[in-house]
């Protein structure tokens, strides 16, 4: 709610900064790219799996911090780059990598493939998730102040978990179950760039994705909102906040399976001009 307000109101400031601005774009000097290594504090980090196989009504619906004890919060290193290849073009990119693991004894039934855990057994989960984002964005309007943009690329979603079960009751084997997740989302987006000082500026990035073809269907949305300011010609810092909600669904007659993550998070960068 608070990153949809900040976004809301940096679109209502737009027109009348973009108004008032007398510059010619073409006298306008910018900054062909730059590189932005963040911290990233992610939290209220929520990754759920849903299945239902054919005859099951009911299905299974397992969240993997409720469940299996996975932290709900988690600092990592992220990476952004932007290169502007001409005044209206350039090429965005982003990365980071999210592993988390746990151990815990279940306090309930969970069905996995075929595998069935019973209550009482002492559960090792290890998981991944990755995100890269490549994008090209045009650059509609460029006035000074403002740059306005609307991109389209693919965000890469790379999800897996492994699953090790080592039963209370020595006559049960150890079983282990793996999943896996990989897909390139097609995501459309909206950028804008507002400098308040000739050394602070305000960035807001919006990209959304919506998908129903046939037996798949899946959403996405991810904003993010950062403040930079600049030390020097080559050098900044900067923080912002990022949100992400995904949901990817495959539904026919024999199966539903869904996946669903989100969170919310802190950054804290240092960015270099060139």
């Amino acid at each position: 709610m608070r990153i949809a307000c900040l976004a809301l109101l940096a679109l209502t400031l737009v027109p009348a900064v973009a108004a008032d601005d007398p510059v010619v774009e073409e006298q306008q000097e910018y900054n062909k790219g730059t590189l932005r290594l963040a911290a990233f504090t992610l939290s209220n980090i929520d990754t759920t799996l849903v299945a239902r196989a054919e005859g099951n009504s009911l299905g299974v619906f397992i969240d993997l911090s409720e469940d299996f004890g996975l932290t709900e919060s988690e600092t990592v290193p992220r990476v952004f780059f932007q290169f502007r290849f001409a005044r209206r073009h350039q090429l965005d990119f982003d990365w980071f990598s999210l592993n988390r693991d746990s151990t815990k004894t279940l306090e309930r039934r969970i069905e996995i493939g075929e595998i069935v855990i019973e209550p009482g057994t002492t559960v090792q989960l290890d998981t991944h998730l990755s995100f890269y984002k490549l994008l090209y964005t045009w650059l509609f309007y460029d006035g000074g102040k403002v740059t306005l943009g609307v991109s389209a690329g693919l965000n890469f979603l790379d999800f897996g978990l492994d699953l090790h079960s080592d039963p209370a009751l020595g006559e049960i084997e150890p079983r282990q179950q793996r999943a896996e997740v990989a897909a390139p989302l097609p995501v459309f987006g909206f950028r804008l760039n507002f400098a308040a000082t000739p050394k602070l500026r305000l960035g807001f990035a919006a990209d959304l994705l919506f998908v129903d073809i046939g037996d798949y269907s899946g959403t996405l949305q991810d904003i993010y909102v950062a403040f930079d300011y600049r030390l020097a010609k080559w050098f900044g810092l900067g923080a912002g906040i990022n949100s992400l909600s995904l949901s990817l669904k495959v539904d026919n007659d024999d199966v539903l399976a869904e996946f669903r993550h989100s969170y919310r998070g802190f950054l804290g960068f240092v960015t270099f001009y060139f």
